[in-house]
């Protein structure tokens, strides 16, 4: 039988010059005695037909897209250790202007259970990719391909809770790279102190983009109340570095105090709430600007038989691509059901907002991401399914017509693995 570990989590990226990091490689080189290896290698073909894949300003007019994805996946499990290491290769050649997009990751994650206290955990990624996508949620890829430890992320990086939108509108080559480092104590049968340092770089081929280094350092504590109710405390230090300038650099604290309760068997929901503090560089001659704002980590989930759905909510200040620390949010449903024994359905929608930036730069207005996407699979034979989806982005910006685009796609997918 293949077992599935699920996590959840930020990937981001340190300095190599930083000793964390080659703790991390290190961690990440562990070797683990395996009690069950399984390897799996997801092909994805498909056609498509996209109004404004990139969400660009002047869009062509609509323009067809073959896309072939091959993502591997190597996963090992000894009953207190994990380890898995995903591939991506995509290639989606359109028929007019774009010509051929390819993009590529790696990602790595350990898991490693010390003791009946002691958890330590190692992620690490790398991606180079467009920054436009084409379903306007939160990954540029048009097909899904199943669970995973430690999914691609092809948008750069997570290390903000959520994606920055601000990316949108243009297409442009992202490099990303990202790292944590992180351990679960639990310090009494009731009580749990957790800790990660974080960190990821973006590079960008556009000018009108900035590079940046973010590192975060986050320390949680939680307490059991009940075999139902956890509540606990939150407080994250953030550094931003805009590479090569010193306008738009900040450092922030965020305190947020938390509650997690789970209402039966199949229904959760878990919310974090508090405020932060940031202060951004300025130019030269001009006082820095401080921010205030409100913190929020909300999620409320339902797993059952056959239907599930997840409602995610965030909202704190980030890193934008084009320009100083803002105030981001972010709204996002996730919906599925089996229908039958061979078919299955999805619905996905989001809306993220980032707001204007308070600093001296130019032309930096307010971004808005409106995205939905649906989905239909049926399963062939054994390891080879069907699918059809639709989907919908629409990007707002004061100044700036966009129009939005509408996408389609069918294609097959082959699930070719082993188990040892």
């Amino acid at each position: 039988m293949t077992h599935r570990v699920r996590t959840s989590g930020r990937s981001v990226w340190l300095h190599p010059e930083r000793p964390v990091f080659i703790i991390l490689l290190a961690g990440l080189s562990t070797p683990v005695t395996a009690q069950e290896n399984t390897s799996e290698v997801d092909v994805v073909g498909g056609v498509g037909v996209f109004t404004n894949p990139y969400n660009s300003v002047n869009a062509p007019d609509a323009t067809l897209a073959a896309t072939l994805e091959v993502r591997p996946t190597f996963r090992q499990i000894d009953g207190t250790d994990s380890f898995e290491l995903q591939g991506l290769v995509q290639l989606r050649q359109f028929t007019k202007r774009f010509g051929l997009e390819d993009s590529y990751g790696l990602s790595g994650r350990m898991v490693s259970r010390r003791s009946d206290r002691l958890t330590l955990r190692a992620d690490g990624s790398f991606a180079y990719n467009e920054s436009g996508y084409s379903n306007g949620l939160r990954s540029s890829l048009p097909f899904g391909s199943g669970d995973s430890v430690a999914p691609v992320n092809p948008l750069p990086g997570t290390g903000a809770p959520f994606d920055d939108v601000t990316i949108l509108g243009q297409r442009s080559r992202i490099t990303s790279v990202s790292s944590t480092l992180g351990f679960d104590y639990r310090v009494t049968d009731r009580s749990i102190i957790a800790a990660d340092v974080s960190g990821r770089a973006l590079r960008f081929k556009a000018g009108a983009f900035g590079d940046y280094d973010y590192l975060t350092e986050e320390l949680r504590y939680s307490h059991i109340l009940t075999d139902r109710t956890t509540v606990g405390a939150i407080v994250q230090f953030g550094q931003t570095d805009y590479r090569g300038v010193r306008l738009g650099d900040a450092n922030s604290i965020n305190g947020l105090l938390s509650v997690e309760h789970r209402f039966d068997e199949r229904l959760r929901g878990s919310i974090s709430a508090g405020v932060a503090v940031t202060k951004i560089r300025q130019q030269l001659g001009l006082p820095d600007v401080n921010l205030k704002a409100f913190v929020l980590r909300g999620q409320l989930c339902r797993e059952g038989e056959r239907t599930s759905f997840c409602f995610n909510a965030q909202r704190s200040p980030q890193p934008a691509a084009n320009g100083s620390v803002r105030t981001a949010q972010s709204l996002g449903l996730d919906y599925s059901q089996r229908i039958s024994p061979r078919e299955r359905f999805s619905l996905s929608a989001n809306y993220a907002h980032t707001s204007r930036s308070r600093v001296n730069v130019a032309n930096v207005s307010a971004v808005e991401l409106a995205g939905a996407s649906a989905s239909y699979e049926n399963d062939i034979r054994k390891n080879t399914a069907a699918f059809a989806s639709v989907n919908f982005s629409k990007i707002y910006e004061t100044g700036v017509s966009r129009r939005a685009n509408f996408g389609a796609n069918v294609g097959i997918r082959f699930k070719f693995g082993a188990s040892r």
